[in-house]
């Protein structure tokens, strides 16, 4: 594992990024939090390479609409999804 983990700064990817003719990608967020989707949203909006975000939304939060007003109004904002990986086995039949 301590082969794959290592902090990459901005410039590490640029040059992968230039290296392999890549032009921009989309952040997808890891944890459904408002401290974390603000700066994939500020850091979209600094750099033009970076054109999109993904927000994680808990869709079963009482708070969800709220949550979809705060992302939706940032022109960097592209869509959500719903983390499945800590729900119990079933969950998404149970919901519908």
């Amino acid at each position: 594992m301590s082969v794959i983990r290592k902090d990459l700064l901005l410039e590490d990817l640029i040059l992968i990024l230039q290296d392999n003719e890549i032009t921009g990608w989309v952040d997808i967020q890891a944890a459904p939090s408002e401290k974390e989707i603000q700066f994939l949203l500020d850091f979209a909006r600094i750099h033009d390479f970076n054109i999109g975000v993904i927000d994680s939304v808990d869709f079963t939060k009482s708070d969800v609409l709220e949550r979809l007003a705060y992302s939706t109004k940032d022109l960097n904002f592209k869509g959500v999804l719903h983390l499945l990986q800590a729900k119990p086995a079933g969950f998404i039949i149970q919901r519908i």
